[in-house]
């Protein structure tokens, strides 16, 4: 499939059931990891970690709420409506979360799985996955579809 190729429309219901619902089902994921993990005070996962994932997730859901309640309906109700919108915010936060991939790669070693533990492991694999995830939607959107909105301006 070339993305370059699809409507406006059919582009932005792509980013929608691809990227949005798998980052809406991994998050769910982790946010019950993570809740274990500190429910039984668990000392072989870092806590730094366990913690910055919550306030990552706490970004990673705010970002998609702004995408989702304001972004994709103003591109739903045309050109004229998308001019008010301001691409830039979307692209800072693009950068700040990012750097947030950046640090939980450091905080985890790049995901590398030494725990026998199978929670431990879950999580890691978890991350990754995360990390795929948000690495394409940010790159899908950066490269396809804001310079195809830009292109409506």
């Amino acid at each position: 499939m070339n993305l370059f190729n699809l409507p406006l429309l059919e582009l932005l219901h792509f980013v929608k059931v691809t990227c949005h619902e798998n980052l809406h089902d991994v998050i769910n994921d982790l946010r019950g990891i993570n809740e274990a993990f500190l429910k039984n005070g668990s000392t072989e996962s870092p806590v730094n970690l366990i913690l910055f994932l919550n306030d990552f997730i706490r970004l990673l859901q705010l970002h998609l709420a702004l995408e989702e309640n304001d972004f994709y309906l103003l591109i739903e109700k045309g050109k004229k409506e998308m001019k008010i919108f301001p691409i830039y915010k979307l692209l800072e936060e693009h950068d700040e979360i990012k750097e947030y991939l950046i640090n939980i790669r450091k905080l985890t070693g790049d995901y590398e799985i030494i725990s026998t533990r199978p929670e431990i492991r879950q999580l890691h694999l978890k991350l990754q996955e995360l990390d795929r995830i948000v690495v394409n939607h940010i790159h899908l959107q950066n490269h396809v579809l804001f310079p195809m909105i830009i292109g409506f301006h």
